[in-house]
């Protein structure tokens, strides 16, 4: 994730370090958060920003190895599964 600073003037949504660790606590592992600049059209020398690097974690580590069926197989089976 790319975005500015909070010590880059006249930017929208400036962040800082901290604000980002807090938007990504639940489910996020952060595994960098390094200083960058971002070419704009209105700052000539570049803005300062953060370059973030996120990993999405699995909410149930058995779902996210468990191979899933097809969609045309998933609904080829809710249609054969009639009222009981």
């Amino acid at each position: 994730m790319l975005c500015y600073r909070v010590d880059q003037r006249d930017v929208p949504h400036p962040v800082s370090r901290d604000d980002i660790r807090a938007a990504f606590a639940d489910g996020w592992r952060v595994d960098s958060i390094e200083p960058a600049v971002i070419d704009t059209t209105v700052h000539p020398s570049g803005a300062r920003g953060w370059l973030a690097a996120l990993t999405r974690l699995a909410a149930d580590p058995s779902a996210a190895s468990a191979p899933s069926a097809p969609p045309a197989q998933a609904a080829q089976a809710n249609r054969n599964e009639g009222p009981t």
